[in-house]
């Protein structure tokens, strides 16, 4: 087996200092759509998209507005279908890709792998399918779907993993994938962990943090980012990924070495992972 790390949405928005230590107040910050290609030596799998070809070369409003704010280059190449052409891969062996969540900017390369098996808790699937609130029906994009994906759903019960109750296991050519619950950010968001040997386990963790410090030992904020955090917390979505930081940093302390932890936005758990 083996990961490749992507970044399918470079991010370049102004006022991220106090959100990830990045950029200044007239200067931008960095970020990532950390993306994971997972060469299984039976064929490819993907963790989550990033924004796929539609979205850089035809993007519906809500899109181009979401990549101006954040200040992503309207350049194909970037999109995970051409990243994996490049890699020397066959796109279309990508069978199977495993979704945090759906919103638009881990979603958005769905269509540019019409034939894969999208699997996601089924929550998430029910979540973008019927939104219930203006987020959910700005954050999920039709057009996203519209190639009528072949969703594999998996429910929130049946198994456990290091005390978190989570579906059963899945293997795909030979590799076991679990996804492990982290509800909050949407209804049904979810970790995407992947077995790498014996007890050994790598950790996608979404939007579940966003910035690497809070995980740390202790937890900290960059400059300015426990006002960020009064302010922008009384936001759902946002909030919940506060909660969940505090929950992953417990979780952190007790599983120790035997997870690798990387989230979807931060650039430094994604420098870390790509040398």
């Amino acid at each position: 087996m083996r990961i490749h790390h992507l970044d399918c949405g470079p991010l370049y928005p102004f006022g991220t200092r106090p959100i990830n230590g990045t950029g200044g107040f007239l200067r931008r910050g960095r970020g990532v759509i950390h993306c994971l290609l997972v060469d299984t030596g039976a064929g490819l799998v993907l963790v989550d998209t990033g924004w796929g070809i539609d979205d850089y070369e035809r993007p519906s409003f809500v899109v181009r507005a979401f990549m101006a704010v954040l200040g992503t280059p309207r350049h194909p190449g970037i999109a995970a279908r051409n990243q994996i052409e490049r890699l020397g891969y066959d796109p279309e062996t990508v069978g199977d890709i495993v979704m945090t969540h759906l919103h638009l900017d881990h979603a958005g390369g769905l269509p540019d792998f019409p034939h894969a098996k999208i699997h996601a808790l089924q929550a998430e699937i029910d979540a973008a399918a019927h939104p219930a609130s203006i987020i959910e029906r700005w954050a999920y994009r039709s057009e996203h779907f519209a190639h009528e994906p072949h969703w594999i759903g998996h429910p929130v019960d049946g198994d456990e993993w290091f005390g978190i109750a989570c579906p059963p296991p899945f293997e795909i050519g030979g590799v076991t994938f679990r996804l492990i619950p982290m509800v909050g950010h949407t209804r049904g968001h979810a970790m995407v962990a992947i077995r790498l040997d014996g007890d050994r386990w790598m950790l996608h963790c979404g939007d579940g943090y966003g910035y690497h410090g809070t995980i740390y030992d202790p937890p900290k904020l960059p400059p300015g980012g426990k006002i960020v955090k009064a302010l922008f917390g009384m936001v759902q979505t946002v909030r919940a990924i506060y909660v969940s930081s505090d929950k992953l940093k417990t979780f952190k302390d007790k599983v120790g070495d035997q997870v690798e932890m990387i989230c979807s936005h931060d650039i430094v758990d994604f420098e870390r992972m790509r040398v």
